[in-house]
């Protein structure tokens, strides 16, 4: 049987989840985070910060978090 696409939350069919894409400039972050998070974990994070604007989404997000938790 023939291994069915399914659509991705991202936007890309996924077929076999074993393609490494990860944007130039976020390389170092995506080789930090895989120690911590694993490889798909990773990719989606170093990806997710790709601009400028969601560098800073992704900040404001994190304060917001440390701000509920009680940091």
């Amino acid at each position: 049987m023939a291994r069915r696409k399914r659509s991705s939350k991202y936007g890309r069919a996924v077929t076999g989840g074993r393609h490494r894409t990860i944007w130039n400039n976020r390389e170092r972050v995506y080789e930090k985070l895989k120690k911590r998070y694993g490889v798909r974990k990773a990719a989606r994070i170093a990806n997710a910060g790709h601009t400028k604007a969601a560098r800073s989404r992704m900040a404001k997000k994190a304060a917001r978090t440390r701000k509920r938790r009680g940091r």
